[in-house]
């Protein structure tokens, strides 16, 4: 894993280092918890949005909608002040600026329902993510660890790491390439 200032830089944003590795089957997941929480705060924005529809108090709006601002914004904040602690104005920093406008300006509901709409893009990268490792985990499965080398007219079978700049590779009818190469012969 990573260590010295990468490991600082990661636990300053609230990050920890772990290697990382696949959940087991019906293990909750972080990502899990999001959907739950997004689903939670997306839930009491229609809530409120009904309330201020059907003329509720304003309490009963404002109480809705800050709770759900509360449940979603907890991640984006959070990297919203890593990247001001590098300097740096992105658009994490530029979403907890919106929301912050418009809970000066007592719109409850918009502040919650655009905390909402960066968590839920947050988790959709996240899982995009999740699922491009495992992606990119099964083609790596599918490279073969050995390849067979002719070296002065011999053939016999090398790790792939001892493969050299140079060795003819053979690859037989049905076999997996092992490395990249140029064609020397055959098809």
């Amino acid at each position: 894993g990573p260590t010295g200032a990468k490991q600082a830089a990661i636990s300053s944003c609230g990050g920890a280092c772990e290697p990382h590795s696949e959940p087991a089957r019906g293990e909750r997941t972080v990502l899990d918890g999001q959907v739950v929480m997004m689903a939670l705060a997306g839930s009491l924005i229609l809530s409120a949005m009904a309330a201020a529809y059907t003329s509720a108090s304003q309490l009963t709006v404002t109480l809705l909608s800050a709770t759900a601002a509360c449940l979603a914004i907890g991640t984006p904040l959070r990297r919203a002040a890593c990247s001001l602690g590098k300097g740096v104005l992105d658009i994490k920093v530029l979403m907890v600026i919106a929301v912050a406008g418009a809970v000066a300006l007592g719109d409850w509901i918009e502040a919650a329902t655009v905390v909402w709409l960066f968590g839920v893009a947050q988790w959709l990268e996240s899982w995009s993510m999740v699922r491009a490792r495992r992606a990119i985990r099964a083609l790596a499965a599918l490279a073969p660890s050995s390849a067979t080398v002719r070296r002065r007219g011999v053939e016999f079978q090398v790790p792939v790491a001892e493969v050299r700049l140079g060795d003819i590779v053979v690859v037989r009818p049905g076999e997996r390439i092992p490395v990249d190469a140029v064609v020397s012969a055959g098809e």
